[in-house]
């Protein structure tokens, strides 16, 4: 099963109402997530697999693993693309 991790080059700045921006030194891109999206973002912590991440989002939330797990799958991909989670 494929997990994720931050990339710890990036530099990850929590802002006050939730949200989370994210600068990528090298590229000087900024994003900026809301505060749904900082959520699954903070379930990463070390390398956790999908499985995990949608288990942690379910303490937070009401929906289901698997009524988030096809949202969660999209955001996961968007941020491996972005460079911003690596996937093993």
């Amino acid at each position: 099963m494929m997990t994720y991790e931050r990339n710890n080059s990036m530099d990850f700045i929590p802002g006050g109402d939730g949200s989370l921006v994210i600068f990528d030194p090298e590229s000087g891109n900024t994003y900026i997530l809301s505060d749904v999206s900082a959520d699954v973002l903070n379930c990463v912590e070390g390398p956790v697999d999908e499985d995990t991440i949608l288990e942690k989002l379910a303490l937070l939330y009401t929906a289901s693993r698997e009524d988030m797990r096809p949202d969660v799958q999209e955001f996961l991909a968007d941020m491996v693309e972005k460079g911003v989670l690596i996937a093993k």
